[in-house]
Formats: C-alpha cells, sequence, structure tokens
C-alpha cells in the first residue's frame, strides 16, 4: 500500500513541474494604463450673482459664481437662470486642458431691465427709489431697473408722503399710481400711527376744550386732547353705540346694557338696576334745551328730566302705543325741543313740545322716501334731515322738514346707506355713508369725500362732530378722520 502511495506523490510532483516549465514558456499578458480624465474647465460669474447653472439643459446644483469641471474637448450650451430675470443662453467651446473664465454683466444688458411708471396725483411729487432720491418727479418712467424688490416713495411738500413695495421683471413695465393725501386738508389717527386703541370707532363728539371723545365697537371710549389718548372704562358694556353732551356739560353715552354719564371727573352708570330704562339695548340719545335727556332704545323712547336734582324716568304712551314699545334707531330735538324718533321700518313720530301729542309719518301719509329712517338731525333754523338705510326700493337721498314744508334731496352717492348727519355752527351739512362723506351748503351742489378724491378710507362713517376752530372729526371703521379744510 505504500508502495503506491509513493507512486502516486512522484507523479504529481512530475506534472507540476510539467506545467510549471510550461508556463514559463508563454508570453505574459499585461492591463493597458487608464486614459487620464478630462480636464475642461469652465468658471462662470455673474453681475448679480446667484443664477442657476444648466449644461445642456441639466440643472448642476450651482449657482454663479462657481465652477464646471472634467468637461470634455466640446461645445457646451450653458443656461443661466434666476427669478424676475429672462433666461439667459450662450455656447462655451471647451478644450481639454483649457481654463475658460466668464463674467455676464446683465446690470449693463438692456434687455434683462424692466422699467416703473411713476405717478400721482397731484403730480411733480419727488421720487424716491429704495429711501434714494432718483432726482426725477412725477410724472416719470424708471428705466433699466435691474429686476428685482424695490421701495417706492413720493414725497411732495404739504402733502404725506405715500409709498409702495414692487417687484420689477426683465422686459415689464410696473406701476406706482398715489393720490397723495393733503395734510392742509386731512389729518388721520389709526392704531399705525397713533396711540388710538382700536379703528373700530362708532361715535365722536367734542368737547368746548376741543378735547375729542370717541366710542368704539369693543374697546369703550377715550379722548384725544391732540397729543395724547386716554381710555376711559365702565362696567356696562365696552361697546358704544352713541354720544352727546348735554347743556350741563355731562357727554353721555349709550351702550347695548344702558348708558354712561361722564361730568369731567365722575363716571356715572345707568343700567340694570341702577335706572328707570324700560330697555337697556341704548340706540340714540337727544337733548333738549332744558338738557332733559331723550333715550333711544330698542324698546321704546324714554325722557329722563332731573328738576332740582332729582332724576325722573318717563315711558312715553299714546293712543296707537308705539312710541312706547318700538325698536327707536335715531332721536333729535328741534329749536323748538319737539321730538323727533325714526322707528325701525315704521318712519318717524313727532312729539309737539307745545301739546305734548305723538304725530307718526310714514311713506304711506307723507313724503317720506322710505320707512327705513337710519339718521335724524336737527338745524339751527328749524329744519330736520332725515336719512335712510338701504331697502329693496329706496336706499339714497334725504328728506328734509321745516314747518309743513316737506323736500327729497339727492346730494348723496346712489345706493347709499346714510349713517350719520351732522349740522356745523355755519349750517353746513354733513352726512356720513357707507360710500363716504358728503358735505353741502345747498343739497344741489354736494361735495363727496372718499378714497377715489382724498385717498383716506373714509367709507363706513358713523360720526361726525366739530371743534371750536371749526375742523370736523369723522368716526368710521377705519379710524378717526380730521377734515381742516372747513375754516
Amino acid at each position: 500500500m505504500i508502495k503506491y502511495l509513493n507512486v502516486l506523490i512522484n507523479i504529481f510532483i512530475a506534472l507540476t513541474v510539467l506545467v510549471v516549465f510550461n508556463s514559463c514558456n508563454k508570453d505574459v499578458s499585461v492591463t493597458p494604463p487608464d486614459e487620464p480624465p478630462p480636464n475642461g474647465y469652465i468658471f462662470l460669474n455673474s453681475n448679480p450673482e446667484g443664477f442657476q447653472i444648466y449644461l445642456n439643459n441639466i440643472l448642476q446644483g450651482r449657482i454663479t459664481p462657481d465652477s464646471l469641471t472634467w468637461l470634455n474637448t466640446g461645445t457646451y450650451n450653458i443656461t443661466l437662470k434666476k427669478n424676475l430675470f429672462s433666461d439667459s443662453s450662450f455656447s462655451v467651446n471647451v478644450i481639454n486642458g483649457k481654463r475658460i473664465s466668464l463674467f455676464i454683466d446683465f446690470a449693463n444688458d438692456a434687455s434683462m431691465s424692466g422699467s416703473i411708471s411713476c405717478s400721482s396725483t397731484p403730480s411733480n411729487a419727488e421720487i424716491f427709489l429704495n429711501d434714494s432720491s432718483t432726482g426725477k418727479v412725477t410724472p416719470f418712467t424708471l428705466h433699466n431697473v435691474l429686476p428685482g424688490n424695490y421701495y417706492v416713495r413720493y414725497h411732495l411738500t404739504n402733502y404725506q408722503d405715500d409709498s409702495e413695495f414692487v417687484t420689477v421683471s426683465s422686459s415689464s413695465s410696473t406701476s406706482v399710481y398715489k393720490l397723495l393725501i393733503n395734510t392742509t386738508l386731512w389729518q388721520y389717527y389709526t392704531m399705525s400711527n397713533s396711540a388710538i386703541p382700536t379703528n373700530n370707532l362708532t361715535c365722536v363728539t367734542v368737547d368746548k376744550n376741543n378735547i375729542v371723545y370717541v366710542g368704539s365697537a369693543a374697546n369703550g371710549f377715550f379722548s384725544f386732547d391732540g397729543k395724547n389718548w386716554k381710555t376711559y372704562y365702565n362696567s356696562l358694556s365696552n361697546q358704544i353705540n352713541c354720544s352727546i353732551f348735554d347743556n350741563n356739560t355731562n357727554l353721555l353715552f349709550g351702550t347695548p346694557k344702558g348708558f354712561v354719564a361722564y361730568n369731567g371727573s365722575i363716571l356715572k352708570q345707568y343700567g340694570f338696576m341702577t335706572s328707570g330704562l324700560i330697555n337697556y339695548q341704548i340706540q340714540s340719545i337727544a337733548v333738549d334745551n332744558e338738557s332733559n335727556w331723550y333715550i333711544a332704545t330698542q324698546g321704546g323712547l324714554m325722557e329722563v328730566y332731573q328738576p332740582y336734582g332729582v332724576m325722573y324716568w318717563l315711558s312715553f304712551s299714546d293712543t296707537s302705543g308705539n312710541i312706547a314699545t318700538s325698536y327707536i334707531v335715531a332721536a333729535a330735538v328741534d329749536h323748538n325741543d319737539n321730538v323727533w324718533a325714526g322707528i325701525l321700518n315704521s318712519g318717524v313720530a313727532v312729539k309737539n313740545a307745545s301739546t305734548a301729542d305723538w304725530y307718526y309719518y310714514a311713506t304711506s301719509n307723507s313724503m317720506l322716501q322710505s320707512n327705513n329712517v337710519s339718521a335724524i338731525a336737527a338745524g339751527p333754523t328749524g329744519e330736520v334731515w332725515i336719512g335712510y338705510g338701504l331697502d329693496n326700493k329706496y336706499g339714497h337721498g334725504l328728506t328734509c322738514i321745516n314747518g309743513s314744508s316737506w323736500n327729497n334731496y339727492y346730494p348723496t352717492p346712489p345706493n347709499s346707506k346714510t349713517t350719520a348727519i351732522f349740522i356745523d355752527s355755519k349750517n353746513i351739512k354733513w352726512v356720513g355713508t357707507d360710500q363716504g362723506l358728503v358735505m353741502f351748503s345747498s343739497p344741489a351742489s354736494p361735495t363727496l369725500f372718499n378714497n377715489a378724491n382724498t385717498g383716506l378710507n373714509i367709507n363706513g362713517l358713523s360720526g361726525i362732530a366739530e371743534d371750536s376752530y371749526g375742523n370736523i372729526w369723522i368716526s368710521t371703521d377705519s379710524g378717526l378722520y380730521e377734515y381742516k379744510g372747513n375754516h
């Protein structure tokens, strides 16, 4: 057995030596060396920077300034893209091992620029671009403006500066028009430019010292002395519906939960369990020549009179009973102490001061244009002006009643709602509507102030008052406005 094993080992050794010997007589195979990588190179820079780089329409994930490397010899299409700019495409011939540097100045490329058309009313306002004067005045078009975001501002003496942020893109024109506010005629107070607590105002009154008192929809009432704002708190309600001064310099504020009397130092509240009110939803307050108060509520009209300092609460009653229980939307007292009350959707009721009788007027028995009375004001010469809310048939115009004479006029915008009527010391009528403020001495020649001709958001008027200088104060749902052109 051992003999056979030795024979096998010798055979294996012999074969191995033969294989090795034969292998040494053959050629050895060697792998050729790798080609060197391409070394074409493009460096791209631009003014302004930040353009995305596309190579043969493929985004490279790079923005200028940056490089494209490892390029083979050949022609490449490059596109640069940036928001607001037109795309810029060009071809580049690349040679292996050669560095190419390109600078593209878009700031001097007119095709990349846009323009800003600047205009204003009035004209000749100085134009500022990003707070730097352009040396130009409106109207003027700024050409060759590089795409981007800009701050455009206009300045004109005696007018409030106005401005706007605009976006300019390649080969486009952006327009900036501003109706500049005449500061010799108007001043306004909002939360953005003053310490007024809210913009949503409901009424305004001015005392003999020219302190302005303003009621709001949800922030109570506050005063303004020309510099400082002061807030007054009451526990009845922060919603103020109306305000008026009586002849004893008490300032009266109506709320949905009663009314407040303020004499300059003491705040008295007349609400639940503290008054004889038949209804606490106060809509309007009027005062007669004896400083008696007439409280218009959602449940009737009441008189409060105070002989010898004693307060009496009188609920009106008459044969029809309307004035005692109706929703009274407005109240006024004329110079003869006749009391006028607007009844919700039912016209007006008038109490004759001499006889204490009540008379009712509606479209069925008078020249009222609508039963939807919304505002009443009494003038110094005996006339009474009535305004209307919107309804299906009417919704604009005024009715003037002077004794037995009834006349209808149409100085307010068509299809507008009258929200307030005020007659100033010069017998000029001021009418607040939901479409602007109307002023007239003669209803045939009214002047309308609105956003279109003042630049002010004076729609949504709620109250009008006058100070001793003749300035007119207007409360709106967008702030407090002062008109100084009534001198």
